[in-house]
């Protein structure tokens, strides 16, 4: 039986949130590499982010050198809700003049709440219009290896910071300064 957040690539998607079962059924369309190309651009990544579901362009591939920006899987916040829930857990308070030191706050906190080593979760500035939103996260496309003993305890973590932080996990696009107009495939 495979678990609700099972964690595979697919033909077309790296998938976080639908068994095996039901990507299956779903079966995607197949794209064109001028279709799939389409989506390569940042003006796409830009409009179109975040994913519930990592489109497979978007996973880095060494064989035809592609490197796509960086995506994180995890669950977006607002400076100030951060700094609101940090206060409500009494992780942080004005006492500490740390700079932005309740982000820290809350990841550490979050690690503690997930039974988690320190750093394991982190804060991310994802490429977003409102500056102040940050992802919590755990995953990015470059770094997927998840050993299969572990997919349980990772559902528990995303169920987990979804709840204490209210948001719903997604794929974001990372802030970077590598940025480019485009990264599209070309095949010979």
């Amino acid at each position: 039986m495979a678990s609700s957040v099972d964690i595979y690539i697919s033909s077309q998607f790296f998938s976080t949130g639908t068994t095996k079962e039901e990507e299956e059924e779903e079966e995607p369309e197949e794209m064109t590499l001028e279709e799939i190309n389409k989506t390569l651009t940042l003006t796409y990544m830009y409009d179109n982010a975040p994913f519930t579901l990592l489109p497979r362009q978007y996973l880095p591939d060494k064989t035809i050198h592609h490197r796509p920006p960086v995506f994180f899987y995890g669950i977006s916040a607002t400076l100030d809700k951060l700094e609101e829930y940090a206060r409500k857990q009494g992780v942080y308070s004005q006492d500490k003049p740390l700079k932005r030191g309740y982000l820290r706050a809350v990841a550490e906190h979050l690690n503690t709440t997930c039974q988690l080593p320190k750093g394991t979760i982190a804060f991310q500035t994802i490429a977003d219009d409102h500056c102040d939103t940050l992802v919590y996260t755990c995953l990015s496309n470059y770094k997927l290896r998840f050993p299969e003993d572990k997919v349980q305890q990772f559902e528990t973590v995303i169920e987990t910071i979804e709840r204490e932080l209210g948001g719903i996990a997604k794929w974001y696009l990372g802030e970077s300064s590598d940025f480019r107009d485009d990264y599209k495939v070309t095949l010979k």
